[in-house]
């Protein structure tokens, strides 16, 4: 019965769908005019993610369930083929819907969202490298943290493979350094060894000094990812409400705004159908092969390529017997589907590293992550807002897209109740990830130890 009831427990789709359940339930919940909306599967997902975890690690190698808790730690709560199916749901089905306006918003924002991308980023690199500059915290951590506080895996990517060049330079370099220079290169190697002792580095000591810039890489990221993420949520849900948005208003201003283009790019050749699967899984196909292209270690990844084409065949409307226009309320529950659950498979495969990550020595690099993202996001935030006059929805959309991050989209627009966030997200998204990546190969020049 004990190993049953284990079994159970352990059970992805137990936790996946008591999770959904339950974060539903809560983001019901309303306080005053507050309610958590889609984002409660978040929190609920976070919780039982780290008390499912702390569970497994407890499982003995004697026990029955051993293999089922092994597998549960090293591949997630949920396994990555369900992320990203529940991803693609959401994306394909939210670019179908947005895909219209895409092209009038480009005209009608172009700049200015352009412009959101690049500040997010140029503050995110500029930060971090204050903090190289002026901290004692080893550079390649803070490389990882930067790409970690920007949400960004291809950013990540990057700087996993600059940190060999760079580390190559280092070892040549070597014997060239100041003392203390020397020092923080031994104390990744070994902290017991000398700078006054050591005069060139052997090639024990070169593989040492690259697995610890890797691990250290890894560990910045790893660490701030996650809570990153919360952050991204919370500041998308509460700024209207700290600065007291009506978003009524706002969504007027957007749509008279668009209006102004939208009646030009009216004329659509295709007529909505109710719902087209072939229409749908075709876009889906078309997005992983974009998102899966990759030139010089600079991807779109998944949720990017499949935005990308859903947005651009949305726009395009019909090619031969293959319509791309849908009807939205029946996107519309394929869309809440899939970020129920993507959101519900985010704080299950997330709960444990955000919750242990709390404490320890990861807690500095933790503050310092959340401290890049949040003056990235408040100052597009003001500078969006007050110097470029955007409304809410087009700049919650904009940061969205300069974060990269779609679990904060999804914030966006559970919180104003509409799909129009998703319009400056699909926008500034491709931007921001190319700022990002070039930011995180200057990154790892800007210091050489």
């Amino acid at each position: 019965m004990g190993n049953s009831l284990g079994s159970f427990l352990l059970n992805p789709f137990t936790l996946l769908f008591f999770t959904a359940f339950l974060g539903i339930a809560l983001g019901r919940v309303k306080i005053k005019s507050f309610c958590l909306g889609a984002c409660g599967t978040l929190v609920v997902g976070l919780v039982v993610g780290w008390l499912t975890v702390s569970f497994a690690k407890r499982v003995g190698k004697s026990s029955p369930l051993y293999a089922s808790a092994s597998k549960l730690i090293s591949q997630g709560v949920v396994s990555q083929e369900f992320f990203n199916l529940f991803l693609i749901l959401f994306v394909v089905s939210l670019g179908l819907i947005s895909g219209k306006e895409v092209v009038a918003a480009l005209k009608q924002y172009g700049f200015k969202f352009l412009s959101i991308g690049f500040i997010i980023t140029l503050l995110g690199f500029s930060t971090t490298t204050v903090l190289i500059e002026t901290t004692d915290i080893n550079p390649y951590q803070l490389s990882g943290v930067y790409s970690g506080a920007m949400l960004s895996t291809p950013a990540f990517a990057v700087s996993l493979d600059c940190t060999e060049q760079q580390v190559q330079k280092v070892e040549d370099a070597y014997p060239t350094l100041r003392e203390n220079q020397k020092q923080k290169v031994l104390d990744m190697i070994d902290p017991s060894l000398k700078a006054k002792d050591v005069r060139s580095l052997n090639d024990s000591q070169k593989a040492k000094l690259l697995a610890q810039a890797d691990n250290y890489t890894s560990l910045g990221h790893s660490i701030t990812y996650p809570v990153g993420v919360i952050l991204g949520i919370v500041c998308i849900v509460f700024l209207p409400r700290v600065f007291g948005f009506k978003i009524e208003d706002e969504r007027k201003r957007f749509r008279d705004t668009m209006g102004n283009q939208a009646g030009k790019e009216e004329k659509v050749k295709a007529a909505p159908v109710l719902f087209d699967m072939g229409a749908f899984a075709l876009t889906a196909f078309l997005g992983v092969a974009l998102g899966s292209v990759n030139i010089h270690n600079f991807s779109l990844g998944l949720a990017g390529g499949a935005l990308i084409a859903a947005l651009v065949l949305s726009a395009v409307g019909k090619i031969g017997p293959v319509n791309f226009r849908m009807d939205d309320d029946r996107l519309g529950v394929v869309k809440e589907i899939g970020l129920s659950l993507f959101l519900s498979t985010v704080g299950l495969n997330y709960g444990y590293e955000v919750v242990e990550s709390m404490t320890g020595p990861g807690l500095k690099l933790l503050l310092l992550g959340l401290m890049i993202l949040f003056i990235a996001i408040m100052a597009a935030f003001f500078i969006g807002r007050y110097a470029f006059k955007l409304d809410w929805l087009a700049l919650s959309g904009a940061i969205c897209g300069g974060i990269t991050n779609t679990p904060t989209l999804g914030a966006a627009i559970d919180s104003v109740k509409s799909n129009e966030p998703a319009v400056g997200y699909g926008a500034v998204y491709p931007f921001a990830l190319i700022f990002k990546i070039i930011f995180a190969i200057l990154l790892l020049r800007v210091f050489l130890i």
